[in-house]
């Protein structure tokens, strides 16, 4: 995804933090950023073969919110 559909996907989320997050995520090699040039330039932002192998977990956790956001 661009960095405009990540923003867009979090709408509550400034544009500075969103930024600064991405960047930590690709330091500890969860999300990997690819710079396509030209003008403007695109940068697209990717899940790692590490990133990816989270997605059972993330899953296991947002049952879990709706579980118990539900029962209270």
């Amino acid at each position: 995804m661009r960095f405009g559909e990540h923003s867009k996907a979090v709408q509550r989320l400034s544009d500075r933090l969103l930024s600064q997050s991405l960047r930590e995520l690709e330091e500890e090699g969860l999300v990997e950023r690819e710079v396509e040039a030209g003008s403007p330039v695109r940068v697209t932002y990717s899940l790692t073969a590490m990133g990816a192998a989270l997605g059972p977990a993330i899953g296991e956790l947002r049952s879990w919110a709706r579980r118990w956001k539900h029962a209270g």
